[in-house]
């Protein structure tokens, strides 16, 4: 049996993730300004460019807006809701699905086939 690891996401799915979990939290209020993608590549300990596809993917679902002064957190506090809402049934998913793959390769354990 071949291995089936992929590792799926990409480093700024995972900074967008954390970003969005620290705007749930409080840390970035709503209305906060975000700090210029080079200064958060560098609290993060990442590229700007990193950043820059965080900040793009929040800004997709609303969570973060951007004007003529930089990128601010939301004030819509709905937008913030459905995103936790859709990230928790994205993980739920992937929970199942690998939940599905482990229950399987058991089954084909048990019946002698791995």
């Amino acid at each position: 049996m071949a291995w089936d690891i992929a590792v799926k996401t990409k480093v700024y799915h995972l900074l967008a993730n954390e970003i969005f979990f620290r705007i749930y939290n409080g840390t970035y209020p709503p209305g906060v300004k975000l700090s210029s993608f080079p200064v958060f590549a560098k609290e993060v300990g990442s590229s700007p460019e990193t950043v820059r596809k965080a900040i793009s993917e929040l800004q997709k679902h609303g969570i973060v807006e951007r004007n003529r002064l930089g990128f601010f957190v939301t004030s819509n506090h709905e937008k913030v809701l459905e995103y936790r809402d859709s990230y928790l049934a994205a993980v739920e998913q992937r929970y199942f699905e690998a939940k599905q793959k482990v229950e399987e390769t058991v089954l084909e354990i048990n019946q002698g086939q791995f």
